[in-house]
């Protein structure tokens, strides 16, 4: 079972996962976004998808959705294979312009504090990845800020998320990505994801965009999309 609670990064996930995601050879990362309440339909694609995972990145704006399945995962029984199923052993994830700053939930019958961090840095196959929701870098107007950001920092990957529009461009040196909204798409796209594979001893990750579909049974399925 994934121990859920926050490590002192504000990374949900212990610090052994933490260490062993940044020095992997391959990892499997779904990136999400933007759920707005939309529990049901982010919860279906964890259900679908969670157990291939290796971490999660949310970029912010639907925090609570991602704590209630937390919290609700967090008090299955402890034999319990669902939680595994679900979640992956690294969860990163950032307020949003809509978010609170902080969200309490129940964990083996004690409250917990989960603080949602304007921004997060994590590594994943030995590449410095960063996460933000965007709005705090005036994505909406385009990446200048955000590139300028990342020459500082150094950066390989840059998330984000806020326009509910999923994009992805090479910048200088830094890759940005942009998974959509999983609830509330714009642009005349469906509710999107982005899932990437990311190699240490490769300079790029595959990075693929997907549809988020609900089928007749009340799941989702993934139908690739070029952007």
């Amino acid at each position: 079972m994934p121990v859920l609670r926050q490590d002192e990064s504000y990374l949900i996930g212990t610090a052994q996962a933490i260490k062993a995601l940044g020095k992997k050879d391959k990892a499997y990362v779904l990136v999400v976004s933007d759920s707005h309440g939309d529990y049901d339909r982010f919860y279906a694609l964890l259900e679908a998808y969670g157990s291939k995972l290796d971490a999660l990145i949310f970029c912010g704006d639907g925090s609570f959705d991602l704590v209630g399945i937390i919290e609700a995962m967090a008090n299955e029984s402890p034999d319990s294979p669902l939680p595994d199923k679900i979640l992956p052993p690294v969860i990163a994830f950032v307020r949003g312009n809509g978010d609170a700053e902080s969200y309490s939930y129940t964990y083996k019958g004690k409250n917990e504090v989960i603080i949602a961090p304007q921004a997060q840095n994590l590594t994943i196959c030995g590449k410095k990845i960063f996460v933000a929701h965007g709005h705090k870098y005036s994505v909406d107007f385009g990446l200048d800020y955000a590139v300028e950001i990342a020459e500082k920092l150094g950066l390989d990957y840059f998330f984000y998320g806020h326009t509910h529009i999923p994009r992805e461009k090479k910048l200088k040196n830094t890759w940005f990505v942009n998974p959509g909204s999983c609830s509330r798409p714009r642009g005349g796209f469906p509710p999107t994801c982005a899932l990437l594979k990311l190699y240490k001893d490769e300079k790029e990750a595959a990075c693929h965009f997907y549809e988020i579909k609900e089928n007749r049974f009340g799941n989702v399925d993934l139908k690739p999309m070029k952007i």
